[in-house]
């Protein structure tokens, strides 16, 4: 109930969760292509992406994914 995930025209990838507890997204497919994290609480960089708790963390399309959110969380990556 707490969650929202979408991807825009194939491009942009958008992650909230906005409960008070952790959440995962699970089996998430992205179109083809490498992912760069531009943007979570604490920063947004689109031009060399944001550093989160996993370093610059970039994800690769076409295959299933689960991401781990903590509460009150954004993230939205771009595709390269």
């Amino acid at each position: 109930e707490s969650m929202l995930g979408y991807v825009v025209d194939g491009k942009v990838f958008v992650l909230l969760n906005a409960g008070t507890s952790p959440a995962t997204f699970e089996d998430i497919t992205l179109p083809l292509g490498k992912w760069k994290l531009i943007a979570n609480n604490e920063a947004v960089d689109h031009l060399h992406g944001v550093k989160d708790e996993r370093k610059v963390m970039k994800l690769k399309g076409d295959q299933s994914l689960d991401i781990a959110m903590q509460p009150a969380s954004l993230r939205i990556w771009v595709r390269e």
